[in-house]
């Protein structure tokens, strides 16, 4: 009668992720958030620096059109 020996590894197999690709994971996450948070404020940025373009042309016009009014 012979005893059956299984093998078993020292350690279990981990389930998940190596820890370099949860750390390159974590880099590409927060390098997205970071170029997001930038395009935001940048466009926000340009959409005001925009509308403070338009409002100064509007009070110039306004100012000329008043101006020639006077005479």
């Amino acid at each position: 009668m012979a005893i059956e020996r299984r093998s078993t590894p020292a350690r279990p197999a981990r389930q998940g992720l190596p820890l370099p690709a949860v750390i390159a994971i974590g880099a590409l996450a927060a390098f997205g958030a970071i170029t997001l948070v930038q395009w935001l404020l940048a466009s926000i940025i340009g959409l005001a620096k925009f509308v403070l373009f338009v409002v100064i042309v509007v009070a110039v016009a306004a100012w000329v059109v008043n101006t020639k009014g006077r005479r």
